[in-house]
């Protein structure tokens, strides 16, 4: 039996949603990857070599993504895309408990923790962007996809502006290990708050590739 189309109203309430689960993407993405970790490894006293393994670390979500298509069939794509993301973040957590054993002298379990957050980040990741697409395709048509990407990608690119100014401002008066823990708490948040929306979404009737971060 094949799926009703979504009715007018639920396709606006489902391309609304989207729309703040990209912003709060955004957001969270910004708080926990990038120049962040980077300067956050440095404050602990990491060297380029960690940095250059954290980056690389990106890439494992793209062989990560094989996983998610074995996955999906049982799963469901949004059922799936949902509860990686909430893994996606809480694999952030340890990471928080990294400052508190630097300031123990455990250097070494303090990079460890930074390690296996952005390990399972990214693994997680990788996982979840599965049904990023399909469930794309669902609320919106190849005729006006491109209008409402365009769309989302200049709010999330001035969100993302404005954000990596006002970190850069407060980091500048003061980098202790306590704003960067509050950073990373505040995306850690921002991104569950993402993920529930997603359980939210229609599930696909049909596939498309995967994609997106």
């Amino acid at each position: 039996m094949s799926k009703a189309p979504l009715s007018p109203s639920e396709l606006g309430r489902a391309r609304s949603r989207f729309s703040l689960f990209a912003v709060l993407n955004v957001i969270s993405f910004t708080l926990l990857s990038g120049n962040i970790i980077t300067l956050y490894v440095l404050r602990l006293g990491g060297g380029n070599f960690l940095i250059g393994l954290l980056s690389s670390f990106m890439y494992i979500a793209y062989l990560a993504m094989l996983i998610g298509r074995q996955l999906a069939p049982k799963w469901g794509m949004t059922r799936l895309m949902g509860w990686f993301w909430v893994i996606r973040y809480l694999a952030m957590v340890p990471m928080l408990f990294a400052a508190l054993a630097s300031s123990y002298g455990q250097r070494e379990l303090a990079l460890a923790l930074v390690v296996a957050s952005v390990l399972g980040f990214n693994t997680a990741r990788g996982i979840a962007m599965t049904g990023y697409n399909p469930i794309l395709g669902e609320i919106v048509t190849e005729k006006d996809r491109g209008a409402f990407l365009a769309g989302n990608q200049a709010i999330q690119h001035a969100v993302n502006v404005g954000l990596g100014i006002a970190m850069a401002l407060i980091l500048g008066w003061k980098s202790s290990l306590a704003i960067y823990n509050l950073f990373l708490a505040a995306g850690i948040a921002t991104g569950i708050w993402a993920a529930r929306l997603v359980f939210s979404f229609p599930e696909p009737s049909r596939r498309t590739a995967p994609g997106e971060n």
